[in-house]
């Protein structure tokens, strides 16, 4: 049975990952890192890198592991996949580009 700890694990910096959607989603949690890598995220789930980013999300959400981890193992994931990006610039930044 997963224990969740009631206290979310923050990052120390934010996790700026452009979803399947196209939506930049800017991540600041191993909760909010767990629900994008299971339900949200760009690249195949079944990437050993990926795999391992859960894990790490899980564990920390656990109790288990610091946030550190969670979020070095998200940022690993989502370069992988081809996901990670920049702080926005302007608002704009968040949302897909519009086809030509």
């Amino acid at each position: 049975m997963l224990r969740i700890d009631p206290l979310d694990k923050e990052f120390d910096s934010p996790v700026f990952v452009r979803r399947k959607d196209g939506y930049l989603e800017v991540v600041t949690t191993a909760a909010k890192a767990a629900d994008l890598l299971l339900n949200k995220w760009p690249g195949s789930q079944s990437r050993k890198v990926h795999r391992a980013a859960r894990e790490a999300c899980l564990r920390a959400l656990q109790g288990l592991d610091d946030a550190r981890k969670a979020r070095e193992a998200l940022e690993a994931a989502a370069k992988d996949a081809g996901a990670l990006d920049h702080p926005p610039r302007v608002i704009t930044d968040f949302y897909p580009p519009k086809p030509i």
